[in-house]
């Protein structure tokens, strides 16, 4: 790229102008310790069941997940919701930690980001980078939600929108060759419909910036006619490894969609997008404040020996003075309980909740105390971070729908997700540390 498309690039996503479209190639999981695409690992995933029932299929083709899932589909007994049911548990199992890539994507002010892929990846990592109203939804080409509301988004309360559904609910999912010829259909009808105030945001005036897509799939040519992208002002996609763009492909883009394809890999395109963009735009940090940030942690009197771990993995934190931790546990004898609790509560910037069955049961003496406290964090007043640790119905709780609950992928601290509690704990760590840090600083 030269100087001029450099500079239009950053100041379109400077300006809201500028619209990530991610392809398959960018969500990733780790596999024997190597990045791996989550669309690959779940063919692989099936092209093990295909081994095991004894189906044969083209092994020059196992990475192609349509391919792979229409060989699914001929197993003996296999019913037409089977592959939603596969997908579920292999995204619930694979797609937890969000890769460099969405990393460095994730500290770019883009405002709206459209997911070809049903993971909750994206939408992880632009909450690790502190953009915790952030708001995620996604498209079901099989039915409308009529009661979708859309709020307003822009680059501080961006909006990840996965177009090929959800691996959380089934019926959303795109994943057989049928289900992308209904899917397209759809979408080019309108039927049913993508949200307008998504829509409404592909005009002539954009700039798109495509990141990993296989540009010889024959659905994407009818997608982005639909989406009126041959009136865009610019679109950049830079290579990919897995996929090479083929002569035809590059030709019909470029002139159709006034594509512009970067002889940069993604790796290295987003690591020099993201320098450049920090050089341009964004002030030197000034020194974090001399006043450490208040934690109060709450949790259920069985749950002290995950309290007493947490407080062990925020010690550097609490060395540095960026927070200063209290516990219910540290009430001195002669201390007025509900007094203390109430007081430390109101003075809180940070309240971590450590979430287990226990911790749901307990009937605490600050409940309304815990009450005020969610409606200050609606006023941006404190921060309030479940953190899951043992398995329980945490979902129809109210904390559920806050922006931000961790570890990563909301899996418990004790469940055999994680090689270990430590791997749990630098998850937690990281991502607190991130929230701390901008607290510090716009504070």
């Amino acid at each position: 790229m030269n100087t001029r498309q450099w500079r239009n690039l950053m100041n379109a996503i400077n300006n809201e102008r500028c619209i990530l479209l991610l392809g398959p190639a960018v969500a990733s999981t780790k596999q024997n310790g190597n990045w791996q695409p989550l669309t690959q690992a779940f063919a692989h995933y099936l092209a093990k069941e295909l081994d095991y029932e004894g189906i044969t299929y083209d092994a020059s083709m196992r990475d192609d997940l349509v391919y792979i899932m229409q060989r699914f589909m001929t197993i003996p007994g296999v019913l037409q919701t089977d592959p939603a049911d596969e997908a579920k548990a292999f995204y619930q199992k694979n797609a937890f930690k969000a890769n460099s890539i969405l990393e460095n994507l994730a500290n770019l002010p883009f405002h709206l980001i459209i997911n070809s892929t049903p993971d909750d990846l994206t939408a992880q990592a632009f909450k690790a980078a502190g953009k915790y109203q952030l708001q995620h939804t996604y498209y079901n080409f099989r039915k409308e939600d009529k009661n979708l509301v859309i709020p307003d988004f822009s680059k501080d309360k961006p909006l990840v929108y996965n177009l090929l559904g959800h691996y959380k609910d089934p019926d959303s999912l795109v994943l057989t060759e049928s289900d992308r010829i209904k899917f397209v259909s759809n979408v080019v009808r309108n039927e049913p419909r993508i949200p307008v105030s998504i829509t409404s945001e592909f005009d002539e005036r954009k700039t798109y910036l495509f990141v990993g897509f296989n540009w010889d799939e024959w659905p994407l040519r009818l997608l982005l006619t639909s989406l009126n992208l041959g009136r865009s002002l610019a679109a950049y996609s830079p290579q990919t490894a897995i996929y090479k763009i083929s002569p035809f492909a590059q030709e019909f883009f470029s002139a159709q969609f006034k594509f512009q394809f970067i002889d940069h890999h993604i790796e290295d395109f987003v690591v020099e997008l993201q320098d450049k963009y920090t050089t341009t735009f964004v002030p030197v940090p000034q020194p974090l404040p001399s006043e450490p940030l208040n934690v109060f942690i709450s949790y259920a009197k069985e749950d002290e020996t995950y309290r007493d771990q947490l407080i062990t993995n925020l010690a550097l934190l609490e060395q540095k003075a960026y927070i200063n931790i209290w516990h219910e546990g540290m009430i001195q004898f002669g201390q007025d309980k509900a007094e203390v609790i109430q007081q430390k509560l109101e003075d809180a910037d940070l309240i971590l909740l450590l979430v287990s069955a226990d911790f749901l049961a307990t009937d605490f003496s600050y409940a309304e105390h815990l009450a005020l406290a969610y409606l200050r964090q609606r006023q941006d007043e404190v921060d309030i971070v479940p953190i899951i640790i043992r398995n329980s119905d945490w979902e129809q709780a109210d904390f559920a729908r806050f922006p931000l609950i961790l570890p990563s992928g909301t899996y418990p601290v004790n469940s055999n997700f994680w090689n270990s509690p430590d791997d749990a704990y630098t998850d937690i760590v990281e991502n607190l540390r991130s929230l701390i840090v901008q607290r510090l600083r716009v504070g």
